[in-house]
């Protein structure tokens, strides 16, 4: 969710914005607390280290990514790789293939990825309900991973041929997706 290209260039977007613009009490505070050998003012200090805000939006980033609660959480849950056999439609996926479709905290909370087109790798924070999803006929699966893979895309959507692009075309971006820094659009495409 943090990973993909856009979410990464608004967060550069929001600390550079942050670091070339400081408000007048952090102005007044750098005033105070110079000392002999730095730049004149907190201004001339930024403007001299422009490659600094992306270094931190990429470090506070990466940090996000690891956070230790949300990595137990993860390591924690059952994991499943789910082959669908040969026979239905192949998995589809795209540049937001990640399905989370009921929040981690719940019982029946679960996240899926496509890892190929007959593989679906799947995590399950109860046993019960991985036992409930996976009894699921494999064709319905496919079709609800498919239809959130599909939806959640924003510019690319992979499968393994042309088969089924009217239904990418159709479904294609019609779903919001998580997001950690909320964009312009909320991750919806523009209505014609």
């Amino acid at each position: 969710m943090m990973r993909t290209p856009e979410q990464i260039a608004e967060f550069k977007r929001r600390i550079s914005e942050f670091w070339f613009n400081p408000d007048a009490d952090l102005l007044a505070r750098y005033a105070e607390a110079r000392q002999s050998g730095w730049p004149e003012t907190l201004q001339e200090y930024l403007d001299g280290n422009k490659k600094v805000p992306e270094r931190i939006a990429v470090m506070l980033a990466t940090d996000m990514m690891q956070r230790e609660k949300l990595l137990r959480l993860l390591m924690g849950a059952i994991w499943r790789v789910m082959g669908t056999g040969t026979k239905i439609r192949p998995l589809i996926t795209s540049d937001r293939p990640l399905a989370m479709t009921n929040g981690l905290m719940r019982p029946d909370g679960h996240f899926g990825l496509p890892i190929g087109p007959r593989h679906l790798f799947v995590g399950f924070m109860q046993k019960d309900f991985a036992e409930a999803f996976c009894s699921q006929p494999v064709g319905k699966i496919i079709r609800l991973t498919n239809d959130a893979v599909v939806g959640q895309a924003r510019k690319n959507v992979y499968a393994i041929d042309a088969t089924y692009i009217a239904d990418v075309r159709r479904r294609m971006s019609q779903r919001e997706y998580i997001q950690l820094v909320p964009t312009e659009e909320n991750g919806r495409k523009p209505k014609p």
